[in-house]
């Protein structure tokens, strides 16, 4: 019997008694609009090397190598094979049990950067459909400035803009490897956290000439707190962070997996992370034209002649400082010193003051929590667990390394394909800064 994405009690019971037999790795190849067009199954410790990397980020999250063997003619690469550049397949994952049942887990849709051959041996390099729109594989480029005025709704603009048609009227230029024109630039529908169904832009997003059309989904990331990527399915995620603002949503979230003893899984700490974040604003168009006025003419007259030099016409400089101060984490200020992370900046919106601060303040509690994900990690061995995922919470215990059922956060995860043990990178929920723990300072 076969199962597909299948989280059940036999499952479990099949990893916990260890009972695999063996590991397989599957290969859907796809068409453009992702239609099963062939496949290829190989045991994955016989007649497979490799790895697949999946690490939270926004947009790509997952790349893969591998190499396989005794593949059959139809699928060694050329121009009219489905192992080609640009071309797509779905891979999985799948553990056998000792009555023959498998259970196959998706690990993501990809594009292949790379395919060579030798013989009946095929290596082929990917990355996941991020890399479609975040530059990595040089397509959906605007060939003029593209704009996505104020007051449009989320929701809308990531359908839309995934939507565009290849070569439509705003000149994308694109390199696809399936020979069709008039092709959207993702053909599988996104999902969409619903609150961003009403939700609107508050300022204008503009991609200039040469520019990637990935960038407007990270200016909405960045803007409105949003984790941005393709899901194990293939599907564009558009989902609000766990916690907008602080951690303590993954009080919440269901482990994915229970370790209960980690003394052989060759545990490392990493505490390199960063501890400060400062977000502030640049200038308005309407600022900016203030400011040019005023170097034409030094000095000015209001409406009741008094003279306005140059100090009184001054700029705004808002800005937000976050710091780590959680009393359980590694990296606080007080324990590891100041630890700054670049100054960033964000579009200025002509709105009040106190807004704009606001608007600092979440990018910053934002970048800080980030930071501190990627640079307070665990590090460690593990069996292949193939449903495990990122930015999902595993539960740990070790008495050794003096860790009683505390969750985590899954930072990173390498799958080998082939022989060898799953690598994972981890942070205790515990060392993020909280509500009640990241002091901040506002400047207006």
């Amino acid at each position: 019997m076969e199962y597909f994405n299948k989280n059940t009690s036999q499952y479990l019971t099949v990893l916990k008694r260890n009972l695999v037999t063996r590991y397989l790795i599957r290969l859907e190849l796809l068409s453009y609009h992702e239609h099963t067009i062939g496949e290829i199954t190989k045991d994955l410790t016989l007649d497979a090397q490799g790895q697949i990397n999946i690490n939270y980020k926004q947009l790509v999250r997952r790349s893969c190598s591998l190499t396989l063997a005794n593949i059959p003619d139809k699928y060694l690469p050329s121009p009219n094979s489905p192992i080609w550049y640009l071309r797509k397949f779905k891979l999985w994952i799948g553990i056998q049990d000792n009555q023959d049942n498998i259970w196959w887990w998706s690990q993501g849709v990809y594009y292949i950067t790379s395919a060579t051959a030798n013989a009946h041996t095929v290596s082929i390099e990917a990355i996941d459909k991020g890399g479609a729109l975040d530059g990595t594989l040089k397509i959906n480029i605007a060939e003029v400035q593209y704009i996505v005025k104020a007051g449009s709704t989320i929701a809308d603009i990531v359908r839309d803009t995934l939507a565009l048609n290849l070569g439509n009227n705003i000149k994308m230029s694109n390199s696809i490897a399936y020979g069709g024109a008039n092709m959207p630039i993702d053909p599988v529908q996104p999902l969409i956290d619903l609150r961003y169904n009403e939700q609107k832009i508050k300022a204008d997003i503009s991609i200039d000439a040469n520019n990637y059309l990935g960038n407007i989904f990270t200016s909405l990331g960045d803007g409105y707190g949003v984790d941005i990527y393709y899901d194990n399915d293939g599907h564009f995620r558009f989902n609000a962070l766990t916690d907008i603002f602080f951690v303590d949503g993954y009080k919440y979230v269901a482990p994915q997996w229970e370790y209960t003893n980690l003394s052989e899984a060759n545990c490392q700490y990493n505490f390199d992370g960063l501890n400060a974040v400062t977000v502030y604003t640049n200038l308005s168009v309407d600022t900016q034209a203030l400011v040019n006025a005023q170097e034409e003419s030094k000095t000015q007259s209001d409406d009741t002649g008094k003279v306005i030099e140059d100090e009184d016409i001054q700029a705004p400089n808002l800005s937000y400082t976050a710091y780590n101060v959680n009393p359980l984490s590694p990296i606080r200020v007080g324990a590891v010193g100041l630890r700054r992370m670049e100054s960033q900046e964000i579009d200025y919106i002509d709105t009040t003051e106190s807004d704009m601060i606001a608007r600092c303040q979440q990018y910053a509690v934002m970048l800080l929590h980030k930071q501190t994900m990627i640079g307070a990690t665990l590090n460690f061995n593990s069996p292949i667990i193939p449903h495990l995922d990122v930015n999902k919470t595993i539960r740990i215990t070790d008495e050794y390394q003096k860790i009683n059922n505390e969750l985590f956060v899954i930072q990173s995860i390498t799958i080998p394909l082939g022989a060898g043990a799953m690598q994972i990178s981890a942070t205790n929920i515990n060392w993020l800064p909280s509500e009640t723990n990241i002091e901040g300072m506002g400047v207006g």
